[in-house]
């Protein structure tokens, strides 16, 4: 309830502006050399509530057409949210930069820069934010996986690769850890509450 109150907050406030219009226009440039990040917390808050909200939404929508939510595959969550607050952020900090060198730096820093061209700019973000999404499939409870429930990871796919190219490899690690970091903590009062719902279940 706190998230949804500082959102409704932060969105009364005007927070989400510049990262909703920073993302509109960042594509229509021809200069896409990293940008100094601004370090501010409302600009680190904007991009990480907006993709958390986007992911939600994107949820809902797949929810209201396929008429069924998937089970999800807990066991991955369960064994990090019995870590050690140290030990479950190196974890953390493991899973999410290994994601940020193989879906944003490798292509757009290593790939890119050998064509160099706007058609190839988008080609590269649509496959390595479709195949990031797909990949986490993963996370979902084997025998319920359904492919279509990978769209929010695929959106912050996006969102991921912007951060990348506006503000560098240092920005899109931190807003993409936090992120992370924040799912766990909502997730981890429900899992201590109702630790059933995150044991397998049969189909």
């Amino acid at each position: 309830m706190g998230i949804v109150a500082y959102s409704i907050w932060f969105l009364i406030d005007g927070g989400f502006h510049k990262p909703v219009t920073q993302l509109a226009s960042f594509f229509k440039k021809t200069d896409i050399s990293p940008q100094v990040f601004s370090w501010k917390w409302d600009t680190i808050v904007g991009f990480i509530l907006l993709d958390l909200w986007v992911s939600i939404g994107a949820i809902l929508l797949l929810i209201i057409v396929t008429r069924r939510s998937p089970k999800m595959f807990f066991e991955k969550r369960k064994r990090l949210l019995s870590l050690k607050p140290l030990r479950l952020f190196y974890s953390l900090l493991e899973g999410v930069a290994a994601e940020e060198i193989v879906f944003r730096w490798f292509p757009l820093a290593i790939l890119f820069p050998l064509w160099g061209t706007n058609l190839a700019l988008w080609i590269i973000i649509v496959l390595s934010s479709v195949i990031f999404g797909i990949l986490h499939v993963s996370n979902q409870e084997p025998g319920q996986r359904n492919i279509a429930f990978t769209l929010p990871q695929i959106l912050s796919g996006f969102v991921l690769s912007y951060l990348f190219l506006a503000y560098g490899f240092e920005a899109v690690l931190a807003i993409h850890l936090l992120f992370d970091a924040l799912l766990l903590i909502a997730v981890k009062p429900v899992w201590e509450c109702n630790p059933e719902s995150f044991a397998k279940k049969s189909a």
